[in-house]
């Protein structure tokens, strides 16, 4: 099943409608497909994976959260604590802000409106999306924009233009307005239809709670700004690079969300998370709690694969467990369940046909250690030998065993 991609599976698990697992597998699988992960085998380790893959297969785990798609049961199954950025996890079920950096690096332009797709059902869902980008076909697509500049470095970290793309184009002195120009021009007439849908809203006049508001900011090379970022929306944060969008998105939004989630939490449970530093800023108000999805290679340990970190590898062991017929592994046969009265008897007639049989409770699987406390527990309790690693002891005389060496230990 490791080796099949997800659109392999989804197929042969629809073969299996009736069961519960397969359909929460089934679920998460097409996330992975929605996303653009459909050829990806799902025991693919996640050390081969690209800064682009492990971005949307971090966004599948958290999507499947935010829209609800796991019932209230596997919730409660995970009792996971949600930190966040700490990757995978369950989270509450209230508003989000969702923090991306550049998610379109190395995406092909149909990948590209894939991933636009899955921002707006987060958005539909009820949670807030900040993307840093240059793409100009996600920008283009978002209900604010923050061009930050006007050039890199020393001479950034300044508001050029902030609200509809159309506003932003219409700024002369944006960078980002110039080109966001010359491709709002020839789509004027979708433009006119999106607005005459829905007219933006005067972000300005919308009360704190619709907002994250932000002042004074003067982390790194940002020059003091103080701004409102809407909430419920997809907001893009552009401009030349080195302009300061990744200090506004991850070392203000992100390290206040975290900070104040920790807050939250008891002092025994915070010593063993790593809090980020205050940022330099009078007052960020109306930040939810916050999940970052940067480009960093996705968390997992050298066992981790695509199953794994989507948990969609327990659904599908769930499934095998419970329709499958386990056999043994040496004559084929099906193992069946036995109550006490007919293994007994099973003994019985094994006993007259082969003599006597050793029944053995094993205590020590591969451990070092003496372990002279089997042997007494086992004299204790009227035990008269145990084995240990194949040799026989008699319970009633001294035992011990090599402290530094792996031993196996069972009472006869």
């Amino acid at each position: 099943m490791l080796e099949a991609t997800v659109d392999e599976a989804i197929d042969f698990l629809s073969g299996f409608a009736d069961s519960k697992s397969a359909q929460r597998a089934t679920a998460s699988l097409k996330l992975l497909q929605e996303v653009g992960l459909g050829y990806l085998r799902l025991g693919q380790p996640i050390n081969t994976l690209s800064g682009g893959e492990s971005q949307r297969l971090k966004l599948v785990r958290h999507l499947a959260e935010a829209t609800a798609v796991e019932s209230r049961e596997l919730r409660v199954e995970d009792n996971i604590t949600p930190v966040p950025g700490s990757g995978p996890s369950t989270f509450d079920p209230r508003p989000t802000l969702f923090l991306f950096d550049e998610p379109t690096t190395g995406l092909h332009f149909d990948d590209v409106r894939v991933l636009l797709q899955v921002f707006q059902r987060l958005v539909d869902a009820g949670h807030s999306v900040i993307v840093i980008e240059h793409n100009l076909d996600v920008i283009k697509c978002a209900d604010w924009v923050i061009d930050l500049g006007p050039e890199a470095g020393a001479r950034g970290g300044q508001i050029v233009a902030e609200g509809t793309p159309e506003k932003v184009a219409e700024c002369t002195a944006s960078h980002t307005g110039r080109f966001l120009r010359n491709i709002l021009q020839p789509v004027a007439d979708d433009v006119r239809r999106r607005t005459a849908m829905t007219k933006p809203p005067d972000f300005r006049l919308l009360t704190s709670a619709a907002t994250i508001a932000i002042t004074g900011a003067r982390e790194h090379n940002l020059k003091n700004i103080s701004l409102e970022i809407p909430r419920d929306q997809f907001v893009v944060i552009t401009g030349v690079s080195g302009s300061g969008k990744s200090t506004l998105a991850f070392d203000l939004l992100f390290a206040e969300g975290q900070r104040r989630f920790l807050d939250s939490m008891n002092v025994y449970a915070r010593q063993f998370v790593e809090q980020m530093p205050r940022p330099d800023v009078d007052l960020i108000t109306g930040i939810p709690p916050t999940v970052s999805i940067e480009q960093r290679t996705t968390r997992g340990g050298g066992k981790s694969t695509v199953a794994t970190v989507t948990e969609i590898y327990h659904f599908i062991r769930l499934l095998f467990a419970r329709l499958g017929t386990q056999h043994c592994p040496d004559c084929q046969l099906p193992v069946e369940a036995q109550t006490r009265d007919e293994l007994a008897k099973h003994l019985q007639s094994e006993l007259k046909r082969r003599g006597d049989l050793l029944l053995l409770a094993p205590i020590v699987k591969n451990r070092k250690g003496f372990h002279t406390d089997v042997a007494e527990w086992a004299a204790k309790h009227n035990y008269k030998q145990i084995r240990a690693d194949g040799k026989l002891f008699d319970t009633s005389k001294p035992f011990r065993l090599d402290r530094f060496r792996e031993h196996d230990v069972e009472i006869v």
